[in-house]
């Protein structure tokens, strides 16, 4: 018996398409059967008879199982007797096995104000609640299972067109809508997000070790700009993994930035990564009050303070040597 229980427990996996938890539970119910059939003198399958069955349902049921779980070892050895008959293999009629009768499950559902209530709880005053709220409209708007939820990931979501995949019982897959509201509070989430795991969702933990990627608050913006195209075409790729650039904020410019960036000035804060002969007075200007530039010359690092009233400080580390700073003409 067990070489065609192992037959079957790949039939069902390779054929079937079942679940890895499916197979599993197939397996334990079916093992424990073969073991309780040996035990009343069964090893063979054609032996298996109306009299066996009623000996391992009363076994099942002295076990103090619920009806539910009863009927789960029933199922099992029902779509276990289909597969012999499927392959010619004699033993009992598989419909000759019945189910138990059970109760009628009482479906309990929301009132409108209730879950109105419940939503409410998470109002996104912190990344906790954010994430929670997100979880929340998801899962009402769409219907998915949790387990579906989890093992959602960042990249199935169509946050524009309001939908994604999901991949079911069986392996099925099928497409579910968002609501405005729910596309509305990942959005908000998937903002705070600057780590590079791929889940949707994921732990506090995670978040709290990704806050060191942070470089601006959500209202603020980083401006990089580079003049060679090779390279600010690599810069702006490494930036997209952290979903920078997706959420506006980080931009990448190619042009000439030996002037800075007028047009977007006055700036908190201009960092310069190549070494300039002098220093610019045009990115000095475009300095906010109480903003700090901190650019290369020669072979220093200075750092230019603005205060609150424009008036500049400057503090020199000598002892640096940086590629030169390339203006439009050179």
């Amino acid at each position: 018996m067990d070489k065609q229980i192992r037959e079957f427990l790949e039939y069902i996996e390779l054929e079937r398409g079942h679940s890895q938890l499916t197979i599993r539970n197939y397996e334990s119910y079916l093992t424990k059967f073969a073991e309780f059939a040996e035990g009343q003198g069964i090893k063979d399958v054609s032996k298996i008879d109306l009299e066996l069955i009623k000996k391992w349902r009363l076994a099942l049921h002295r076990r103090k199982l619920s009806i539910k779980t009863l009927n789960y070892y029933m199922i099992a050895l029902r779509s276990f007797l289909k597969y012999l008959s499927k392959t010619d293999v004699e033993s009992l009629v598989p419909e000759k096995i019945e189910l138990a009768d059970t109760p009628d499950r009482e479906i309990k559902f929301l009132e409108e104000e209730e879950l109105k209530r419940l939503l409410e709880t998470n109002t996104g005053k912190n990344d906790k609640e954010l994430r929670d709220r997100a979880i929340l409209e998801v899962l009402f708007s769409t219907g998915v299972r949790v387990s579906e939820l989890v093992a959602l990931n960042r990249d199935q979501i169509n946050l524009e067109r309001g939908e994604f995949s999901v991949l079911g019982k069986g392996g099925k897959a099928r497409v579910v809508f968002l609501s405005d509201s729910a596309v509305e509070w990942l959005d908000k989430y998937l903002r705070t997000r600057f780590d590079q795991a791929e889940p949707l969702f994921v732990s506090l933990k995670l978040k709290v070790k990704s806050e060191k990627l942070k470089v601006t608050q959500q209202k603020g913006q980083v401006i990089a700009i580079e003049k060679i195209p090779e390279l600010a075409k690599f810069g702006e790729t490494n930036i997209a993994k952290y979903n920078y650039i997706e959420h506006g904020i980080v931009k990448v410019l190619c042009a000439d930035g030996s002037k800075g960036l007028p047009q977007e000035a006055p700036f908190d804060k201009i960092l310069a990564s190549a070494s300039a002969l002098n220093l610019p007075k045009e990115l000095v200007e475009q300095l906010k009050n109480g903003g700090t530039l901190v650019i290369p010359i020669s072979t220093s690092i200075f750092k230019i303070t603005k205060d609150k009233q424009g008036k500049i400080s400057t503090e020199e580390y000598p002892g640096f040597v940086f590629v030169p700073l390339i203006t439009e003409n050179s």
